[in-house]
């Protein structure tokens, strides 16, 4: 008891400079597991609703029908945002007056349904990597900042036996002790934020992984529906019967 008292005594009497850098790593610390906790429910929560959109998009609805009903603001999702995305452009296009003899009217509409989707894409990708920079940045700095409180607290140490005759270990240890406490702290904060900046990383490229993936498939679903769109049209231009 008598030395953690003894510890807790030696920052309190510490240098200003250790001390604040003792103060800003307590900071970076609570602000360390706040943002990974945060990400993390984030996290859960994107990944619920993606399965349900997914669930809803799946069960044989009409597009232009769940278009509508996710533009009133119902099954909100990352998956939703690029479905939005896409069937705006989609709609825009006009899909109904293409026909096989046009072939690049077909390539147009394509293309700029897949730049959509991409654009949407990239934007969720985005949201998905926020705030996992700044996790990073911390574990890199943390030790630093530790290892500037030591060498200013080792260089007190030793400034302050200038005016002792005589010099021992008990004279410099508490200084000592205080100053490698500081990189101690430092790597305290580091080593949970390289584990959190990883785990977050390989959570963000899951979701992001299956919002591709999706992304991908809804652009073959409508680039499906065009050609049916075409081969409906040519046969009523030609007088076929389908």
């Amino acid at each position: 008891m008598s030395d953690s008292f003894s510890l807790v005594q030696g920052i309190i009497e510490a240098d200003i400079v250790v001390k604040i850098v003792l103060l800003i790593l307590i900071v970076l610390s609570i602000g360390t597991w706040s943002m990974f906790f945060q990400k993390i429910s984030a996290f859960r929560l994107i990944e619920m609703q993606n399965k349900k959109f997914e669930k809803k998009f799946w069960s044989g609805i009409m597009l232009e029908d769940f278009y509508k009903t996710v533009k009133a603001g119902q099954f909100k999702s990352m998956y939703g945002n690029i479905f939005t995305s896409v069937m705006e452009e989609w709609a825009l296009s006009d899909v109904t007056k293409a026909v096989m003899a046009v072939e690049f009217v077909k390539v147009g509409i394509r293309e700029r349904v897949l730049a959509a989707a991409q654009s949407a894409m990239l934007a969720n990708n985005d949201r998905l990597t926020k705030g996992i920079g700044k996790i990073a940045a911390i574990a890199s700095i943390s030790p630093f900042i530790g290892l500037f409180g030591t060498v200013w607290g080792v260089m007190n140490s030793f400034g302050s036996l200038s005016n002792l005759t005589s010099v021992t270990i008990t004279a410099v240890a508490p200084g000592i002790a205080e100053a490698l406490f500081s990189t101690a702290v430092g790597l305290f904060v580091a080593l949970p934020a390289v584990a959190f900046h990883a785990k977050l990383s390989g959570r963000a490229e899951e979701i992001s992984n299956s919002i591709d993936k999706f992304g991908t498939d809804l652009t073959n679903v409508l680039s499906r529906e065009l050609d049916n769109f075409s081969v409906k049209n040519y046969n009523q231009a030609n007088g076929i019967n389908s």
